[in-house]
C-alpha cells in the first residue's frame, strides 16, 4: 500500500480511481490522524499556491503597467479577470475544507462496523477449562476461520450454553448469513444477562445486511451499563451519546 502522503497527494491531484477516492474519503471519516494529515497537506498546498499567486500577481502587474502605456484604462479588465480567478480558487478551497470538516464530524457507520468486526469479533476468547469440550473446539475452529465447521458445533450446544448461541450468530455473521445471525442474536436477547450484548450484535448485523431502518433505534435502546468499555466507545463513535 502506498504511504499516506502519496495517497493524499494523488487524491488532491485527481490521480486516483473512483474506488480509491472512496477509500480515501472513508478513511477521513474513520481515522482522525489521517484526516489531520489530509488537512495539513491541503493547507501546505494552499500556502504554496498563495506564494505562487503572489509571484503571478507581480507578473500581472508588470503586464498591466505595460498595457496602460498603450491602451486606455485596461487595468479594469485585468483586475476583473484576476479577481474572478482568485474568488474561484478561494471558493474551491473553502468547499474542500468544509467537506473535510463535515466528514470528520459525521461517523461512517458502515466503515466503523467493518472495523469493529475485524478488530473485536474475528477472534473469540479462549476459555480456561470452564466450559464444555465442544465449545472449546468450536472456538478453535472459529479462530481458524473454519466457520462452517464451527457453526455445526455451536448449533448443537446453543440451546444449553448462551455463549454458544452468541458464537453461532457470529459464525453466521462471518459467513454473511445475516438472517441466520439475527435469529441467533434475537434468541440471545431474551436472556437478560446477554440482552445488551445481543442488541449490539443485532445492530451490527443489520448494518452489514444493508438494513438502515432499525439498527440506530436498537443502538439507542441499549443499556450501555451492561456493556464493556470498548462496546460503549463503539456506540459513542456511532454518534450515540445518551
Amino acid at each position: 500500500m502506498r504511504p499516506d502522503p502519496e495517497i493524499i497527494d494523488s487524491y488532491l491531484n485527481g490521480a486516483l480511481s473512483d474506488n480509491e477516492k472512496k477509500e480515501v474519503e472513508l478513511k477521513i471519516t474513520a481515522d482522525q490522524t489521517f484526516a489531520k494529515d489530509f488537512a495539513m497537506v491541503l493547507l501546505s498546498k494552499k500556502a504554496a499556491k498563495e506564494e505562487a499567486d503572489k509571484i503571478r500577481k507581480i507578473q500581472f502587474d508588470e503586464i498591466k503597467a505595460e498595457l496602460e502605456l498603450s491602451i486606455n484604462k485596461p487595468g479594469k479588465i485585468i483586475k476583473f479577470q484576476f479577481s474572478k480567478w482568485a474568488l474561484t480558487a478561494a471558493a474551491s478551497i473553502a468547499l474542500i475544507m468544509g467537506l473535510i470538516l463535515f466528514n470528520i464530524q459525521k461517523p461512517n457507520h458502515e466503515l466503523l462496523t467493518d472495523n469493529y468486526i475485524n478488530e473485536k469479533l474475528t477472534l473469540l476468547p479462549v476459555l480456561m477449562g470452564t466450559e464444555t469440550d465442544s465449545l472449546q473446539m468450536g472456538i478453535q475452529l472459529y479462530n481458524k476461520k473454519a466457520y462452517n465447521e464451527a457453526g455445526i458445533i455451536f448449533e448443537k450446544i446453543a440451546t444449553k450454553i448462551p455463549k454458544a448461541l452468541e458464537y453461532q450468530g457470529l459464525t453466521a455473521l462471518q459467513l454473511e448469513k445475516f438472517d441466520d445471525a439475527l435469529v441467533s442474536f434475537q434468541k440471545l436477547a431474551q436472556n437478560e444477562m446477554y440482552k445488551s450484548r445481543a442488541q449490539l450484535l443485532q445492530a451490527l448485523t443489520l448494518i452489514k445486511k444493508g438494513d438502515k431502518t432499525h439498527y440506530f433505534e436498537i443502538l439507542k435502546a441499549i443499556n450501555k451499563k451492561d456493556l464493556s468499555l470498548e462496546e460503549r466507545e463503539f456506540i459513542e463513535d456511532m454518534g450515540i451519546r445518551n
